[in-house]
């Protein structure tokens, strides 16, 4: 638990290989401090290079010494000066005969070791830690990365208590071994103190020496609150086998909640639903418009004529179309008292609405 391993050396002999190419069953001690000492004179000396990586490979008393560069230029110099400067110094170094190849990095964005260096850099510039990383972050991905993350910690912004702050992207799947990923870190020498940068980047994975990409043929596309894709009608107008509520297009559902919840009218004008009773033994809105004409509970109509349920009128007579209202019924008919809705007579076997009730007279008035 919590054990951490190298990502390239755990690939080693897998999708890596090493930095030292040689084979030595004698003089490996010694070897292995020429390798170091040659390594950190090119990168000390060529630090305005962008040195990637040092590559060293042994062919009996001959070195070989690959060194991937994000700006040939610089190590070249003008006609090849610098580079025989440093061969021969490299030869006095070892006392050996040595050649020097130049590889030239075509990505610097997605090569984690020259992004560790360049956010160290900006670090010792004071420039603040999340835009440098952020713009790292952005700059890998928008050259072809699969995910990406970096890692910095000390005393961020000069703070006085040392943290660790992280951001990522993407995906870097550590415990896939076939997974094509570069690891490198760096060191900021700022004036409040060191700290440390640690940069993973993932650029695929790397199946039979190649690296294939992993994108999905299916296109990303975002759903909506309701599970349905965004930018797309619904054609139903509702929510599957609930039916709809009845389009405000006269488009309304097919299925119902208990015999029909969406109509094939609309909103307003046609049935709600139709069909089946919601409660009791009326329907709710049977044939008819919302309002005039159906029952909706118990056997009373809930417009024209008849009182909202089966039990007693509402005080002060129906709803719309019995008594008259200041100003004419509310629906069903014509606005003035005078027009009266058309209405459906009772379910059979409902009692009839009993008449509304007299307001009680306090008796008369003395008016002297």
């Amino acid at each position: 638990m919590g054990q951490k391993t190298h990502p390239v050396g755990l690939r080693l002999g897998i999708n890596r290989t090493w930095k030292s190419r040689w084979f030595a069953k004698k003089h490996y001690a010694e070897f292995l401090k020429e390798d170091l000492t040659i390594r950190k004179y090119v990168t000390t000396k060529l630090a305005r290079a962008g040195i990637s990586e040092v590559i060293i490979e042994r062919k009996a008393d001959k070195v070989v010494v690959n060194v991937r560069t994000a700006r040939p230029g610089i190590v070249i110099g003008r006609k090849g000066i610098e580079v025989e400067r440093l061969n021969k110094e490299l030869e006095h170094l070892t006392s050996k005969e040595v050649r020097i190849n130049i590889v030239e990095v075509k990505k610097v964005e997605l090569d984690a070791q020259l992004v560790a260096e360049h956010i160290a850099k900006q670090l010792e510039q004071r420039v603040g830690f999340r835009r440098a990383m952020k713009k790292a972050v952005e700059s890998a991905m928008r050259m072809g990365a699969q995910g990406i993350r970096i890692r910095c910690a000390g005393r961020l912004g000069g703070a006085e208590m040392a943290r660790v702050q992280e951001t990522h992207q993407g995906r870097v799947p550590l415990h896939t071994l076939r997974a094509d990923i570069d690891f490198a870190r760096a060191t900021a020498k700022t004036s409040h103190g060191t700290v440390g940068v640690k940069v993973w980047i993932f650029k695929g994975e790397r199946l039979g020496g190649r690296v294939e990409e992993l994108e999905e043929d299916r296109p990303f596309r975002p759903r909506d609150d309701r599970g349905g894709y965004k930018g797309r009608p619904r054609e139903d107008g509702g929510r599957g086998d609930r039916g709809g509520r009845g389009g405000r297009d006269s488009r309304g559902g097919s299925g119902g909640r208990g015999g029909g919840r969406g109509g094939s009218g609309g909103r307003g004008g046609g049935a709600r639903s139709g069909g089946g009773a919601r409660s009791g033994g009326g329907a709710r809105s049977g044939g008819g418009a919302r309002s005039g004409g159906g029952a909706r509970s118990g056997g009373g109509a809930r417009s024209g004529g008849g009182a909202r349920s089966g039990g007693g009128a509402r005080p002060g007579g129906a709803r719309s179309g019995g008594g008259p209202r200041p100003g004419g019924a509310r629906s069903g008919g014509a606005r003035s008292s005078g027009a009266k809705p058309a209405g459906r007579p009772p379910a059979s076997g409902a009692k009839p609405a009993p008449a509304a009730p007299k307001p009680k007279s306090d008796g008369p008035k003395n008016e002297s």
